[in-house]
């Protein structure tokens, strides 16, 4: 099994809600707070992927400005030295 830095499971045998939960930072689970702030992301991302009734997001500018919270955190959980491809 591959890991990302922080050690969620990679590949398409995991969907998201199993890698926000195996997802690991200096050895510990990611907060409940963060887990449930991504979890929420995710939920309306399936959605939108998945759903063919559902076509847009709810609530754009919530979404948004929970994305770059959610960002943001994980940004600051990277090591100052992280060749990270997606920052």
């Amino acid at each position: 099994m591959l890991e990302t830095n922080f050690g969620a499971p990679s590949g398409k045998e995991h969907g998201l809600h199993d890698k926000i939960t195996a997802a690991r930072h200096d050895g510990k689970p990611l907060s409940d707070a963060l887990q449930k702030k991504m979890r929420k992301l995710v939920t309306i991302r399936n959605k939108l992927v998945h759903e063919r009734d559902f076509n847009s997001i709810p609530d754009r500018d919530e979404f948004a400005a929970s994305f770059e919270a959610v960002e943001k955190e994980l940004q600051g959980m990277l090591p100052k030295d992280s060749a990270c491809v997606i920052c």
